[in-house]
């Protein structure tokens, strides 16, 4: 996952707005980072079972291990 995409997701407000604890350090809240990505990824499985089609897979919640 890069950092424009997760900007893109902030912005969209797909994800919760990281903290900010320095000008070049943010920090997620890795449970409610873990909530939105599931949120994400129910959303594009949705929109690919009312389209039809067959989209790309997702996988296991990357943060799923952070939160063990």
């Amino acid at each position: 996952m890069s950092e424009s995409q997760l900007r893109q997701w902030v912005d969209e407000g797909l994800v919760h707005r990281p903290y900010r604890v320095r000008k070049h350090v943010v920090l997620f809240d890795a449970a409610r980072l873990a909530e939105d990505w599931d949120k994400i990824k129910l959303q594009a499985i949705s929109q690919d079972s009312r389209s039809d089609q067959r989209g790309s897979d997702f996988g296991d919640n990357p943060w799923d291990a952070v939160l063990r």
